[in-house]
């Protein structure tokens, strides 16, 4: 209801930016917030404006594994296979992260895993964790998700 009275207040609200570029839709879709997401996508929110990391609000869904705001973004009409400043997509980052549900909701909305990353020698596709390990992240997930947490926690131990 609340934001449905910010919109009405001003309209240009919904693209409004703070100083990481972040619109009220990148928060949403790191939260997760399909209602919000809703609103701001009628109210004429861009679906695939920039951050400072030059992640749209696809990227951050991905990387939160938020599924239903995927879905929600990819009918709305976002772009599936945008590249951050590394030239990492959605795909890349949800399989980065461990993200199965994000994978295959991205996947059947049809991302292409055979996007390249710019300055990349190969596709996700042609590395050995790339299609088998995608179809692999969906039928095991509960091994890969601990293998990703312990991956983390050897990270954030050195």
């Amino acid at each position: 209801a609340r934001l449905r009275e910010l919109i009405a207040e001003d309209s240009g609200a919904v693209n409004a930016a703070d100083p990481y570029a972040m619109t009220p839709l990148h928060w949403a879709a790191r939260a997760g917030s399909t209602m919000c997401a809703e609103l701001l996508s009628a109210a004429g929110a861009a679906l695939d404006a920039l951050n400072k990391a030059a992640r749209a609000p696809l990227q951050l869904a991905a990387e939160q594994d938020r599924a239903a705001m995927i879905r929600l973004l990819a009918e709305h009409g976002a772009d599936l296979n945008t590249q951050d400043r590394k030239g990492r997509t959605p795909l890349h980052r949800a399989t980065y992260e461990g993200r199965v549900a994000a994978v295959e909701a991205l996947l059947e909305a049809g991302a292409d895993p055979d996007v390249r990353k710019q300055g990349r020698q190969d596709r996700l596709s042609d590395r050995p964790q790339g299609c088998q390990a995608l179809q692999a992240m969906s039928r095991w997930s509960r091994t890969v998700t601990p293998w990703n947490r312990r991956r983390r926690q050897f990270r954030a131990s050195r």
